[in-house]
């Protein structure tokens, strides 16, 4: 990778330094151990023939720190039930209740650039959580992989070569493990990291790093444009594909503005701004949007496709995760100083009613999107944080019950 590739200036994003911070936390690529709390119990997972084959390759040697119920009350029919902490691991996404695709670095390969730093090259990896072993899914060749993200249907994967905040796009066939190359006709291949969504299970839509315009491929890896931004630069991290069809994302190069492109009839509306984010709910009836109301505090808000508001989950200084339920009743997102005082943290929200709760104040500056498992009883969401110089990463999966 050209290292001048992340050298631009910052500003270019249009996200401010607040922000841009954590979602770079979030993104960039570095694992190292953590070491548990007092009390706290450390697990080392079982070994297996897949798991040799993956140390072979210079993965780390796994563990997960289960930590006590720190809030055992009911609230609206909400309990925690614990929490797991998955050390040396960058969580992806969920497969089912028991399986999730991480990223972990290759130590023994030859560093590459992620981002501006110089670092060992992330493969993709199937985890068990029951058992803690882990199976090769792609990478171990040098290059480094991530942002994976499944069709509806299980069958394909989209992944980026990743270099950091964006990468090269593959699709990776599960069964087969075949790996297509998506063709950029107008040779500008980098995709924006977290900018991507599938529209039904044979098609993605993505943004280019630092591009205007929508693009999107078949299964084929054929690319074509999908929509027109009048030349303006996508917001970097606002692209979000409804199940209805509708494709929202932000312009870099307004006052924060979101809009909805409609395929059907090939044309954008606005939703309203100052909008950092939006992430629309699993049937495409509601949106959870972030609203800059001043230069140093947000609201989240739920609405209607429209960007009418419904009504006003929590306020506070910054909004850096929020994740839709599979059945759309609830909301997790994570806050930071809030106005009310000790009240920062990571929250579910009960969609009909509004009414929040805790469950960890640990995890209130997680800049990563909430992802919540097939059966919705458990939410996993990964925190970076700068530690004697070094970036660290810890993945965190909440099982709560109802």
């Amino acid at each position: 990778m050209n290292r001048n590739r992340s050298s631009k200036d910052p500003n270019e994003s249009g996200i401010p330094q607040s922000r841009r911070r954590l979602i770079l936390l979030g993104s960039m690529l570095a694992v190292v151990l953590i070491g548990g709390c007092a009390g706290e119990k450390q697990v080392q997972v079982k070994g297996g023939a897949d798991l040799e084959t993956a140390a072979a390759q210079g993965a780390a040697k796994p563990s997960v720190t289960v930590k006590s119920n720190p809030n055992p009350s009911v609230y609206s029919g909400l309990k925690l039930e614990k929490i797991d902490e998955l050390e040396h691991t960058l969580g992806g996404i969920w497969l089912d209740d028991t399986h999730i695709i991480v990223q972990k670095p290759d130590p023994e390969a030859e560093p590459v650039w992620i981002g501006e730093t110089k670092m060992p090259p992330y493969s993709l990896y199937i985890r068990d959580l029951d058992s803690g072993e882990e199976e090769l899914l792609h990478g171990g060749d040098g290059l480094s992989w991530g942002a994976p993200l499944l069709s509806p249907d299980g069958g394909h994967l989209f992944l980026l070569n990743d270099s950091g905040n964006s990468g090269i796009p593959y699709l990776l066939e599960m069964k087969s493990r075949k790996l297509t190359k998506i063709a950029a006709p107008d040779g500008k291949e980098y995709v924006s990291s977290q900018d991507a969504g599938w529209l039904g299970s044979d098609h993605i839509v993505y943004a280019k790093e630092g591009e205007p315009d929508i693009y999107g491929a078949d299964l084929s890896g054929t690319e074509t444009r999908i929509a027109d931004t009048d030349g303006k630069r996508v917001m970097m991290h606002s692209l979000q594909a409804a199940s209805d069809g509708r494709i929202y994302y932000g312009l870099a190069d307004t006052d924060w503005g979101m809009y909805a492109y409609d395929p059907a009839s090939k044309s954008a509306s606005p939703i309203g701004s100052p909008f950092p984010s939006l992430v629309p709910s699993p049937d495409g009836t509601q949106l959870a949007v972030v609203k800059r109301i001043g230069d140093t505090q947000e609201e989240l808000l739920l609405t209607d496709p429209s960007g009418k508001e419904i009504k006003k989950l929590a306020d506070g200084k910054g909004f850096f995760g929020t994740g839709w339920s599979p059945d759309g009743k609830r909301l997790a997102y994570t806050v930071t100083a809030s106005r009310e005082a000790g009240r920062d943290g990571f929250y579910i929200a009960d969609a009909g009613t509004g009414q929040s709760f805790l469950l960890s104040p640990d995890l209130a500056d997680a800049g990563d999107r909430m992802k919540w498992s097939p059966s919705g009883t458990k939410i996993m969401v990964t925190k970076s944080e700068r530690l004697n110089g070094e970036l660290v990463s810890t993945t965190t999966v909440i099982t709560v019950s109802w």
